[in-house]
């Protein structure tokens, strides 16, 4: 199978499993765009199950057909079988599991393809005798510097979430807070009782800076803070989050030799089977 096969396979892939499944289009639609398929018909049903997605409306075949022969793509939708080719998407989704592995080689042949056009472009200017050498390699240094906003932006869009993903977390959170009402500590546990009721425990996606003068404590503090967590992590963690029970409290250090976090730690009993690391 060729490389072109190749890559129409991968989308075909995606495109069932976006039909078969719409609310999987959420999870890759920062990751590729319709710009990424090869396939002039692939391209527009992508962007036309995009679009209907996003206004939460329904994929279906013959609205699929009409939005995408009105987008131009008619006769390159017909070569391919119209509603027949639609209706059979869902054949060419294999599992769900292996849907990132289809997205990531579409996302790489395209950017791939991207940089060949860019190289045979500074090759045909090459042949060019009225550029001086200098401005040939003005023009191969723009080229790449543009190249790489370019693909800096798309890496940067693919990290970005949608407003219904957000939407969802901020739900979802809302939803274990109410049914969680009755504890104080929705997170990880600090074991200081005004400091627990006051943020409800550290939870993922916090980022805490603690700030004090040399000496007064700070690291103490925390191996404190350690200890809590663990013992959390032992416990029962009723009312607490699951990711409180799943990961174990790490402490690292950018000052403290191990030697040192393992003695403090010693001291006030919090050290456990796993030697201190220093961060370096």
């Amino acid at each position: 199978m060729s490389e072109s096969e190749n890559r129409l396979e991968h989308e075909r892939n995606i495109l069932g499993a976006a039909y078969l499944r719409p609310s999987c289009i959420g999870e890759i639609v920062g990751q590729i765009t319709a710009d990424d398929f090869l396939q002039p018909a692939h391209r527009a049903i992508w962007a036309t199950m995009v679009d209907l997605w996003v206004k939460e409306e329904s994929l279906e075949p013959g609205i699929i057909v009409e939005r995408v022969n009105r987008a131009g793509a008619a006769e390159p939708l017909a070569a391919l079988g119209g509603a027949a080719f639609i209706v059979e998407l869902p054949e060419e989704c294999i599992v769900f599991e292996t849907l990132s592995y289809h997205v990531n080689k579409i996302r790489r042949a395209s950017q791939r393809y991207r940089w060949g056009q860019m190289l045979a472009k500074l090759a045909a200017r090459a042949t060019r005798t009225e550029e001086t050498d200098e401005e040939f390699l003005d023009a191969i240094g723009s080229e790449v510097l543009r190249m790489m906003l370019v693909e800096g932006e798309k890496a940067q869009s693919s990290k970005e979430k949608t407003r219904k993903q957000v939407l969802r977390e901020v739900v979802d959170a809302i939803e274990h807070a109410h049914k969680n009402r009755g504890s104080h500590c929705l997170g990880v546990p600090t074991g200081i009782a005004d400091l627990d009721e006051a943020s409800r425990g550290l939870r993922p996606g916090q980022l805490v800076i603690l700030a004090a003068r040399p000496g007064v404590g700070k690291s103490a503090l925390m191996s404190q803070m350690v200890e809590h967590a663990a013992q959390a992590g032992a416990g029962s963690g009723a009312g607490r989050s699951p990711e409180c029970l799943q990961r174990g409290p790490r402490l690292a250090s950018c000052h403290d030799l191990p030697t040192q976090l393992g003695a403090r730690a010693d001291r006030a009993g919090t050290a456990g089977p796993r030697r201190p690391r220093r961060r370096r």
